[in-house]
């Protein structure tokens, strides 16, 4: 797992963009065009999965909770799959962290 700090200037909504820009960026170099689905979001109150045969969305309310989990310094983990490659995303504080494999 690789981490790093991330600007504390930096606003939660522009944070959290930018783990999914760099994300969807780090996996367009080796799996191309692949479809970004988010498996899992795990916050300290509530675990966010998708229905069977549904995709999990960014919804208002799960963004909101995201959002105060956040600026309490709270972690947020995310799970996210793009062709063969999991991600791993956590942040905590102004940290950012994210681990990968590929699928076999």
């Amino acid at each position: 797992m690789k981490s790093m700090i991330i600007d504390n200037d930096m606003g939660v909504k522009r944070k959290l963009l930018w783990c999914f820009f760099w994300t969807n960026r780090k996996a367009i170099r080796t799996e191309g065009c692949a479809p970004f689905l988010i498996k899992k979001i795990v916050t300290s109150g509530a675990t966010y999965t998708p229905e069977p045969g549904k995709i999990l969305k960014l919804l208002n309310d799960i963004f909101k909770n995201i959002e105060k989990e956040m600026e309490a310094g709270k972690i947020v983990e995310f799970k996210i799959e793009i062709g063969n490659e999991n991600f791993d995303i956590s942040f905590q504080n102004n940290v950012f962290s994210v681990a990968t494999k590929r699928n076999s």
